[in-house]
C-alpha cells in the first residue's frame, strides 16, 4: 500500500510537470507567434521607412535643383541690378559734366555777347576752353567782319 500511494505522488507529480511543461510550451509557441508576427510588422516598417527615405532623398534633389536655380536667377538679378546703379552712376555723372559744360558755354556765350556789344573798333579777345577753339575762329571771322563794315560806316 505504501508504495502504491508512493507511485500515485510520483504520478502526480509527473503529470504536474507534464502539464507545466505544455503549459511553457504553448507559451514558447505564443512567444514565437508575437515575435514572428512583430518580425512581420517591423520588416513591413522597415520596407515603409526606406520607401519614404528614398521619397525624401528625391524630395531633397528637386528642392537643391530649384535652389539652384533661383540661387542663379537671384545671382543673375544682383549683377543685372548693379550693372544697371553702375549705368546710372555713369548717366548721373555725364549729366553732371553735361551741365558743367553747358554752364561753361553759357558763359563764353554771354562773354561773347557782352563783347560784342563793347566792340567800338578796339581788339576784343575772348578766353575760351579747348573745347571752344572753332568759337573763336567763328568769332574772329565775325570780328574782321564788324570791324569791315563798322570801317565802312
Amino acid at each position: 500500500m505504501f508504495s502504491k500511494n508512493k507511485d500515485i505522488g510520483k504520478n502526480d507529480e509527473l503529470m504536474q510537470l507534464s502539464d507545466r511543461i505544455n503549459n511553457i510550451e504553448a507559451e514558447v509557441s505564443d512567444i514565437k507567434s508575437m515575435v514572428s508576427r512583430l518580425d512581420g510588422d517591423l520588416t513591413q516598417s522597415v520596407g515603409i521607412l526606406n520607401e519614404e527615405i528614398k521619397d525624401i532623398k528625391g524630395d531633397v534633389s528637386t528642392l537643391k535643383s530649384k535652389s539652384d536655380v533661383f540661387d542663379h536667377a537671384i545671382r543673375d538679378t544682383i549683377k543685372a541690378e548693379s550693372d544697371e546703379v553702375s549705368k546710372i552712376r555713369v548717366t548721373n555723372s555725364s549729366v553732371s559734366e553735361f551741365r558743367g559744360e553747358f554752364e561753361k558755354l553759357s558763359e563764353a556765350i554771354k562773354q561773347m555777347q557782352s563783347d560784342i556789344s563793347r566792340l567800338d573798333k578796339k581788339e576784343v579777345t575772348i578766353q575760351y576752353d579747348r573745347e571752344l577753339g572753332t568759337l573763336r575762329d567763328d568769332f574772329e571771322k565775325f570780328k574782321k567782319l564788324a570791324l569791315t563794315v563798322d570801317d565802312k560806316i
